[in-house]
């Protein structure tokens, strides 16, 4: 549905390009006692809007939360003056559209603002396709250069039996460069991917120790706000309109971890509450989905057995804290605890891998915990190769997932690992290709977030720049 201006119409400004956030930041918190909900953009488009996503990945506790309104406006952070760019309320008196906005729902169709009886439970989502028209504070409304968006949801719950509300803020501020620039080419034929990425198919539910082989949750982005800030950014020109997923096919690159799609006992979740995947078995037959509509680019982030390139019967449980640091939730004792949470492979093209998230048996506390995992990187390479896949070596100088020197050995497929026959594992099913081609280079990129003063601070100014200042786990 689109929403004409209810107040004084805006004239049409010079329409140009945007920048916002990469689609592999498109997350919740990964483990919160609080309630997760993002808003989020992409950090550019070459289009006449931008989509802005309002997402509730964790919502549902009880029965009397209840969202109550999702707002936009343009920011100054310097001053914290906002001007509105809508107010979508369930008390539709409350409603504000100074522009023409198009809301899309989670199947890739148009949908209706938010209604007054609408439920919303956890997953649920929906994009705001805003117009570059509309975005700019002041004098630079519409304008090329640097923005500031500030979203906001406005959620409530009941107290007491006399259903007394409590209302609640949560907001995000985004930062907009808008540009007519797009990415640069050598050739018109050259394609742009963002070549690691997680989506809604990332969640799950935690068990803690009970269930040491189930995946902490980890919520990736929604399928629809993949495909559209793909098209914001100017990486594919093919727009989501009513649910046209396989017009994605080898265009789109996914790389969720391969526990999320895996059954019992590596996964205790279940398939998205919203989607196009809400209908599958959220295994296998989610994983299916994404190969079936995204071509062999549909892939996987595999873990593989051991940790830091060691199997497990080799690994030492006097961990150096000081250089992996302490994971969320754990208490360290006596510098003994979880090792093995294994290193990861990009995987494409393969058949799916059924494993849990970690990398096999890990120790907390000096006590074994954890099943087994059979992926070892020799039988990885020769899985992928079977089908003519391929694969990356994921974040490899990460200090507690990387690589070490004997994984790169047997991927590459140096001597005693290679009998240098043309059915050598190394080499994909035609044996025109290595299965193994590379290692990732960067890792992350966030931008600029707000504090709870609403401000940007100083030492966000850093970001600026997406490939310095890393961790230096994630960038070499």
């Amino acid at each position: 549905m689109s929403h004409k201006p209810t107040f004084k119409k805006l004239s049409l400004l010079l329409l140009v390009g945007l920048i916002f956030t990469p689609l592999s930041s498109l997350y919740a918190s990964p483990d919160s006692y609080a309630e997760d909900l993002v808003i989020d953009a992409p950090w550019r488009t070459t289009r006449d809007y931008l989509p802005v996503l309002f997402f509730t990945p964790d919502f549902e506790k009880n029965s009397a939360r209840k969202i109550e309104a999702l707002k936009l406006f343009n920011y100054d952070p310097f001053s914290t003056q906002q001007n509105v760019i809508f107010v979508d309320s369930r008390i539709k008196e409350a409603d504000r559209f100074e522009c023409d906005i198009e809301f899309i729902g989670p199947e890739g169709v148009i949908r209706s603002d938010l209604s007054k009886t609408e439920e919303v439970k956890s997953f649920w989502h929906y994009i705001a396709r805003v117009p570059v028209s509309c975005i700019g504070f002041g004098e630079q409304l519409g304008k090329p250069g640097e923005h500031y968006l500030r979203g906001e949801i406005d959620w409530s719950y009941g107290v007491n039996v006399l259903n007394s509300n409590v209302t609640n803020k949560d907001y995000q501020v985004l930062r907009v460069i808008v540009t007519p620039d797009g990415f640069a080419k050598f050739s018109q034929v050259d394609h742009h991917f963002d070549v690691h990425v997680h989506t809604i198919a990332e969640q799950t539910s935690w068990n803690g120790i009970t269930n040491p082989d189930a995946a902490k949750k980890a919520f990736g982005g929604p399928l629809a706000m993949l495909m559209e800030s793909a098209y914001a950014l100017g990486m594919v020109d093919i727009q989501l309109n009513n649910g046209n997923w396989s017009d994605y096919k080898n265009k789109i690159i996914t790389t969720d971890h391969n526990a999320f799609f895996s059954g019992n006992p590596y996964e205790s979740g279940a398939e998205p509450g919203y989607g196009p995947t809400k209908d599958t078995d959220g295994e296998e037959e989610e994983f299916r989905w994404y190969r079936d509509h995204l071509g062999v680019l549909g892939g996987e982030e595999v873990t593989i057995q051991g940790a830091n390139g060691k199997p497990v019967e080799e690994m030492d449980i006097d961990v150096d804290w000081s250089r992996l640091g302490t994971p969320d939730g754990v208490t360290v004792v006596n510098q003994k605890h979880i090792v093995g949470v294994g290193s990861h492979l990009l995987s494409y093209g393969a058949p799916h891998f059924e494993g849990p998230w970690h990398g096999g048996q890990f120790f907390i506390a000096g006590g074994a915990l954890g099943i087994h995992n059979n992926i070892s990187i020799t039988h990885a390479i020769s899985h992928m190769g079977s089908s003519n896949g391929f694969g990356y070596a994921s974040h490899p100088e990460s200090s507690f997932l990387g690589w070490s020197r004997d994984y790169y050995d047997k991927a590459i497929g140096l001597h005693p690992f290679n009998d240098g026959s043309a059915q050598s594992p190394i080499l994909q099913k035609n044996q025109n290709e290595f299965v193994f081609k590379g290692l990732q280079i960067w890792n992350e990129h966030d931008d600029m977030k707000s504090r709870d003063s609403g401000n940007i601070e100083d030492s966000e100014t850093h970001r600026f720049d997406p490939y310095t200042q890393r961790d230096s786990g994630q960038v070499f």
